[in-house]
């Protein structure tokens, strides 16, 4: 049986890091532990931080949050960091107050792209095939959570032409076909295809990525060509190619990668410097 331990409390300073560290290693390997949740003291995260770093295939971090006096953009300076938990204990006021509402909503926004992307890297196991599938889900998180566009207004959408839509929908068609029809393809058809959804966020980094080796977006439409095959298994889908799937993945992790580094403010000039 292979064992996550979710609750480990971390040194509280430098000089307990390395003997705590080598404990908590012989600790997993006596026990077939594959993950420990390691959690950070107040103000000594930074030493979490560095042990999922040199270890990110063990440790996962917690950061220690304080909701009566930290500000909630701290929370995606964790994420960045790549904490993909939080520890809240003896707050001045209930948990469910509404003054921390602003806390777990921050958590919950940035949850989709940091928790699929930091997931796959914390998981050496994974098929080729599921790690670029997930690249693929973390970037849409992405897009929903930072840009939503889409073709027009929602509102003029599902208020006109969506309800033409599912007015002009055949009466004869089976009923589970209808309900596909309204509640599937209809409802979300207004919604940014994963191709233009990626070609968007190209646009938005372009003088990062035009000044990188190889044309990016040139690689767009069959990656995503890829993507659909994979997931509808449609043999006349043409301009696929299942062989290059870790060549796509590393398309995908360059331009989450980009877009993590932008987030924290990392200069463009040293962005091109290391993706290059």
């Amino acid at each position: 049986m292979r064992i996550f331990d979710a609750h480990i409390h971390f040194c509280k300073n430098e000089e307990q890091y390395e003997g705590t560290v080598n404990e908590l290693l012989k600790y997993a390997d006596n026990n077939n532990v594959i993950k420990m949740g390691i959690i950070g003291w107040e103000n000594e995260n930074y030493l979490v931080e560095k042990a999922i770093n040199e270890y990110p295939n063990k440790f996962i971090g917690y950061a220690w949050v304080n909701l009566d006096e930290d500000n909630p953009e701290i929370i995606e300076k964790y994420y960045k960091k790549g904490f993909h938990a939080l520890k809240v204990i003896l707050t001045e006021k209930n948990y469910d107050d509404t003054l921390y509402y602003p806390f777990y909503k921050k958590a919950e926004e940035l949850k989709p792209l940091y928790h699929l992307y930091f997931e796959i890297f914390h998981n050496p196991n994974l098929y080729p095939r599921n790690k670029f599938l997930s690249l693929t889900q973390a970037l849409e998180a992405y897009f929903r959570i930072e840009h939503d566009e889409k073709y027009i207004s929602d509102d003029e959408y599902h208020e006109g032409y969506y309800k033409q839509l599912c007015k002009n929908i055949p009466e004869n068609l089976p009923n589970d076909f209808k309900s596909h029809l309204k509640k599937g393809t209809f409802y979300y058809a207004n919604e940014f295809s994963l191709r233009k959804k990626l070609k968007t966020i190209l646009d938005e980094h372009e003088s990062i990525f035009s000044n990188i080796p190889g044309d990016i977006k040139s690689e767009i439409d069959t990656l995503v060509n890829t993507r659909n095959y994979l997931i509808h298994h449609d043999e006349s889908i043409t301009d696929c190619d299942t062989s290059r799937i870790p060549e796509f993945s590393k398309i995908l992790k360059l331009i989450i990668e980009t877009i993590l580094l932008r987030q924290i403010e990392i200069p463009k000039k040293q962005i091109i410097r290391s993706l290059s």
